[in-house]
Protein backbone atom coordinates (compact mmCIF):
# COMPACT_ATOMS: atom_id res chain seq x y z
CA UNK A 1 0.00 0.00 0.00
CA UNK A 2 2.58 2.35 0.81
CA UNK A 3 4.42 1.96 -2.84
CA UNK A 4 1.05 2.74 -4.49
CA UNK A 5 0.35 5.72 -2.09
CA UNK A 6 4.17 6.63 -3.32
CA UNK A 7 3.37 6.54 -6.97
CA UNK A 8 0.49 8.37 -6.51
CA UNK A 9 2.27 11.36 -4.38
CA UNK A 10 4.71 11.41 -7.11
CA UNK A 11 2.01 11.96 -10.45
CA UNK A 12 0.43 14.35 -8.01
CA UNK A 13 3.32 16.04 -7.81
CA UNK A 14 4.53 16.06 -11.54
CA UNK A 15 0.83 17.65 -12.33
CA UNK A 16 1.25 20.36 -10.21
CA UNK A 17 2.90 22.63 -12.62
CA UNK A 18 0.03 21.72 -15.26
CA UNK A 19 -0.01 19.68 -18.80
CA UNK A 20 3.48 18.13 -18.24
CA UNK A 21 4.56 14.55 -19.68
CA UNK A 22 5.37 11.90 -17.21
CA UNK A 23 7.76 8.81 -18.18
CA UNK A 24 5.38 6.21 -16.72
CA UNK A 25 7.47 3.15 -17.63
CA UNK A 26 10.45 4.14 -15.70
CA UNK A 27 8.10 5.59 -12.80
CA UNK A 28 6.04 1.86 -13.36
CA UNK A 29 9.52 -0.15 -12.93
CA UNK A 30 10.54 1.49 -10.37
CA UNK A 31 7.31 0.71 -8.63
CA UNK A 32 7.35 -3.04 -9.24
CA UNK A 33 10.86 -3.04 -7.77
CA UNK A 34 9.88 -1.78 -5.04
CA UNK A 35 7.55 -3.97 -4.90
CA UNK A 36 9.40 -7.12 -5.15
CA UNK A 37 11.93 -5.81 -2.58
CA UNK A 38 9.24 -4.96 0.02
CA UNK A 39 8.46 -8.30 -0.12
CA UNK A 40 11.56 -10.00 -0.05
CA UNK A 41 13.96 -7.71 2.11
CA UNK A 42 11.56 -4.99 3.27
CA UNK A 43 13.40 -1.73 1.75
CA UNK A 44 12.26 0.14 -0.76
CA UNK A 45 15.16 1.15 -3.17
CA UNK A 46 14.07 3.19 -5.78
CA UNK A 47 13.27 6.67 -3.98
CA UNK A 48 12.30 9.93 -5.69
CA UNK A 49 14.05 12.83 -4.67
CA UNK A 50 15.88 11.48 -1.99
CA UNK A 51 19.79 10.93 -1.68
CA UNK A 52 20.42 7.57 -3.41
CA UNK A 53 22.59 5.38 -1.23
CA UNK A 54 25.23 2.88 -1.94
CA UNK A 55 22.63 0.07 -1.68
CA UNK A 56 20.56 1.59 -3.70
CA UNK A 57 22.65 2.57 -6.48
CA UNK A 58 24.10 -0.96 -6.57
CA UNK A 59 20.88 -2.69 -6.65
CA UNK A 60 19.78 -0.33 -9.38
CA UNK A 61 23.24 -1.28 -11.23
CA UNK A 62 22.38 -4.94 -10.69
CA UNK A 63 19.15 -4.55 -12.07
CA UNK A 64 20.21 -2.83 -15.13
CA UNK A 65 23.23 -5.09 -15.93
CA UNK A 66 20.71 -8.36 -15.85
CA UNK A 67 18.71 -6.38 -18.34
CA UNK A 68 20.83 -5.50 -20.77
CA UNK A 69 22.60 -9.02 -20.89
CA UNK A 70 19.40 -10.72 -20.91
CA UNK A 71 19.10 -9.11 -23.98
CA UNK A 72 22.41 -9.73 -25.55
CA UNK A 73 23.20 -12.63 -28.40
CA UNK A 74 25.81 -14.60 -27.41
CA UNK A 75 27.69 -15.71 -30.62
CA UNK A 76 29.66 -18.55 -28.75
CA UNK A 77 25.88 -20.08 -28.52
CA UNK A 78 26.57 -19.88 -32.27
CA UNK A 79 29.75 -20.83 -33.14
CA UNK A 80 31.50 -22.82 -29.86
CA UNK A 81 34.75 -22.80 -31.87
CA UNK A 82 35.27 -19.27 -30.72
CA UNK A 83 35.23 -20.40 -26.90
CA UNK A 84 38.71 -21.85 -27.69
CA UNK A 85 39.64 -18.71 -28.69
CA UNK A 86 38.61 -16.83 -25.82
CA UNK A 87 35.67 -14.78 -27.22
CA UNK A 88 33.07 -15.31 -24.83
CA UNK A 89 32.38 -11.71 -23.10
CA UNK A 90 29.04 -12.62 -22.39
CA UNK A 91 29.90 -15.35 -20.47
CA UNK A 92 32.59 -13.48 -18.41
CA UNK A 93 30.00 -10.95 -18.28
CA UNK A 94 27.59 -12.91 -17.00
CA UNK A 95 29.96 -14.62 -13.77
CA UNK A 96 30.72 -11.10 -13.11
CA UNK A 97 26.69 -9.83 -12.55
CA UNK A 98 26.29 -13.69 -10.62
CA UNK A 99 29.10 -12.65 -8.07
CA UNK A 100 27.36 -9.25 -7.66
CA UNK A 101 23.85 -10.74 -7.41
CA UNK A 102 25.06 -13.25 -4.72
CA UNK A 103 27.20 -10.85 -2.52
CA UNK A 104 23.87 -8.43 -2.78
CA UNK A 105 21.77 -10.95 -1.34
CA UNK A 106 23.90 -12.72 0.68
CA UNK A 107 24.22 -9.40 2.16
CA UNK A 108 20.21 -8.93 2.56
CA UNK A 109 20.28 -12.03 4.38
CA UNK A 110 23.06 -11.16 6.67
CA UNK A 111 21.41 -7.76 7.40
CA UNK A 112 17.88 -9.67 7.71
CA UNK A 113 19.27 -12.41 9.98
CA UNK A 114 21.37 -9.71 12.55
CA UNK A 115 17.97 -7.83 12.82
CA UNK A 116 15.46 -10.82 13.31
CA UNK A 117 17.90 -12.07 16.38
CA UNK A 118 17.89 -8.65 17.77
CA UNK A 119 14.23 -8.20 17.61
CA UNK A 120 11.97 -9.82 20.00
CA UNK A 121 8.65 -8.73 18.34
CA UNK A 122 6.99 -11.22 15.97
CA UNK A 123 4.75 -8.04 15.16
CA UNK A 124 6.91 -6.46 12.41
CA UNK A 125 5.50 -8.25 8.81
CA UNK A 126 7.74 -10.77 7.52
CA UNK A 127 9.44 -10.82 4.53
CA UNK A 128 10.28 -13.62 2.16
CA UNK A 129 14.07 -13.64 3.73
CA UNK A 130 12.76 -14.06 7.16
CA UNK A 131 10.44 -16.87 6.59
CA UNK A 132 13.26 -18.72 4.65
CA UNK A 133 15.58 -17.92 7.49
CA UNK A 134 12.74 -18.99 9.60
CA UNK A 135 12.67 -22.32 8.22
CA UNK A 136 16.24 -22.85 7.82
CA UNK A 137 16.06 -22.36 11.42
CA UNK A 138 13.61 -25.24 11.85
CA UNK A 139 15.16 -27.28 9.13
CA UNK A 140 18.90 -27.20 9.25
CA UNK A 141 19.44 -30.56 7.60
CA UNK A 142 17.31 -29.37 4.74
CA UNK A 143 19.59 -27.65 2.10
CA UNK A 144 17.02 -27.02 -0.69
CA UNK A 145 18.65 -29.19 -2.82
CA UNK A 146 17.29 -32.60 -4.32
CA UNK A 147 19.79 -35.68 -3.45
CA UNK A 148 19.31 -38.10 -5.94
Amino acid sequence: MDEVRSLILRFYRSSKGGDQIVEMKSIFFELTLNVMMRMIAGKRYCREGEEELEEERKFKEIVRETFQLSGATNIVDFLPVLKWIGLNEIEKKLTILHRKREGFMQNLIEERGKLISHSCSEESSKTMVDVLLSFQETAPEYDGIKHN
